[in-house]
């Protein structure tokens, strides 16, 4: 017998630009999000999760994570992810 089981996700989408500070580096989402599903724009621009010197940001938590260098003010930032279910 042969069962299938239902996959969901959901996806949410938040904008973090009212915590840019200009000296803020970590950044925390509302929900908590699976490791290694979130993605980070930074006006538009996807950033490159990693560390320095390579990558952007890397995730720290199940909820937050950290930018190499802290982003300007005036600079949007907009993240995406799963949400740890």
């Amino acid at each position: 017998m042969l069962l299938l089981r239902e996959i969901t996700q959901t996806i949410e989408n938040e904008d973090l630009t009212a915590q840019i500070d200009g000296v803020v580096t970590i950044f925390t989402s509302v929900n908590n999000f699976k490791a290694g599903t979130l993605v980070a724009h930074l006006s538009g621009l996807q950033q490159q999760e990693g560390s320095a010197p390579s990558g952007d940001y890397l995730e720290i938590d199940d909820n937050q994570f950290q930018f190499n260098k802290a982003p300007k003010i005036g600079m949007k930032l907009a993240v995406s992810y799963e949400i740890q279910l």
